[in-house]
């Protein structure tokens, strides 16, 4: 009993030791003085945008792509709580109908056969769209139930999907069964986004397949989108398990449907799984890197485009990652020579064998290559401390 009493004990201090560090702005094992934004300089117009949110009714829209760091969306809704806008969610990408893991705050639910594609299995021929993940299905009475659990609310609800005479048409009802009024429009041939209106404030719709001649016989959906028209950042995030720079440079329409997000700042988290490869080549990477912040820009010619480098972590449970390093480096190299900003997680978090100090601390997740809830929570917090110090 004496022992068992100790252990809990033990629990109990780690549990507020736990408490403790998400309380405060800093950890002890971070050095807080780097947690800054290099190149902050760049990022003027993005802190002017959130100026004017200070002033108006203005909407500023980041959109944060990442891998399997974001796709839980622990780090991503901790900044986006930090922010705390008015504003509704933005993308939400249907992650459990493609029979994967999903954000906490909202899911994607269906009673029908869905196929799925994530961007990092190049051999499926289904196309990749804004949410790095695409969902199929030919059956025409198939739905998908969006739901919401912040307080928020949305009265706007896009669609992200193939349009052409093969794909079904869509009604979209609330939770009360209530049809919400559609509007369609094309912005690019690329792609196609159908619009849904509600007269209130809904926290979960129905998307339901309906075939209105014979020539449809499928949907294919890239993602959908929640709004509400109010002020605030707009704090759009996926990420994909597994995903590296040139799964998303291979994903057919991710950048040129990016562009409907209107984003202001672009953050992209990206690295550890390229890390994860012993023959890891930092020419190859360099150049991955830039395919896919070209294609961006070439489509968001106005939004500014920070990359971030990813936090220690371990090999096969146990042995310290030596290639993080010259991941984040490759990173960092890329934005001065391109006069982008960056934040460096790596360096920020402890640098090399940091893993250590978040492992003793149970800031990881059980693989030690994940982190847990608060780990990422700690992140998060810092992002948003960072992006904040450097605003003037």
């Amino acid at each position: 009993m004496e022992r068992r009493s100790k252990t809990l004990f033990v629990f109990i201090l780690l549990a507020m030791a736990v408490n403790n560090l998400m309380a405060q702005s800093v950890v002890p094992f971070v050095n807080d003085e780097k947690n800054t934004i290099g190149n902050a300089q760049y990022l003027q117009s993005f802190y002017k945008k959130m100026a004017l949110v200070d002033d108006s009714n203005a909407q500023v829209h980041i959109l944060h792509i990442g891998d399997s760091h974001l796709q839980a969306d622990f780090l991503t809704e901790q900044t986006r709580k930090l922010f705390n806008s008015e504003a509704a969610r933005g993308l939400l990408v249907p992650y459990k109908v493609a029979k994967t893991n999903s954000s906490y705050i909202y899911t994607s639910k269906t009673y029908s056969n869905w196929a799925g594609k994530r961007c990092t299995k190049l051999e499926n021929p289904l196309p990749i769209g804004i949410g790095g993940i695409t969902v199929q299905t030919t059956d025409d009475s198939a739905r998908i139930i969006i739901t919401t659990k912040d307080e928020k609310g949305f009265n706007c609800f896009k669609i992200f999907h193939q349009n052409d005479e093969t794909a079904f048409d869509f009604d979209v009802y609330d939770n009360t069964g209530n049809s919400l009024l559609p509007q369609a429009y094309i912005q690019n041939k690329k792609y196609f986004e159908t619009v849904f209106y509600s007269n209130e404030l809904i926290y979960s719709v129905t998307v339901k397949n309906k075939k209105t001649n014979n020539s449809q016989w499928q949907s294919l959906i890239y993602g959908f989108y929640a709004g509400n028209g109010k002020k605030g950042v707009i704090y759009n995030s996926l990420g994909v398990n597994g995903a590296e720079y040139r799964h998303y440079n291979e994903a057919q329409y991710f950048a040129e449907q990016s562009q409907a997000l209107t984003p202001d700042l672009i953050i992209i988290s990206l690295g550890t799984n390229e890390a994860a490869n012993s023959k890891f080549d930092e020419l190859t990477f360099y150049n991955q890197i830039d395919k896919l912040v070209n294609d961006l820009q070439n489509y968001n010619p106005n939004a500014t485009i920070l990359l971030t480098t990813p936090a220690d972590n371990y090999r096969k449970r146990r042995y310290p990652n030596t290639v993080i390093k010259r991941v984040s480096e490759t990173i960092v190299t890329y934005c001065l020579e391109h006069n982008m900003p960056y934040w460096d997680l790596y360096k920020i978090s402890g640098g090399y064998k940091s893993a250590k100090y978040w492992k003793k601390y149970r800031l990881f997740a059980k693989d030690f290559l994940h982190y847990s809830r608060q780990g990422y929570e700690v992140q998060g917090t810092l992002l948003y401390n960072a992006l904040m110090n450097n605003r003037k």
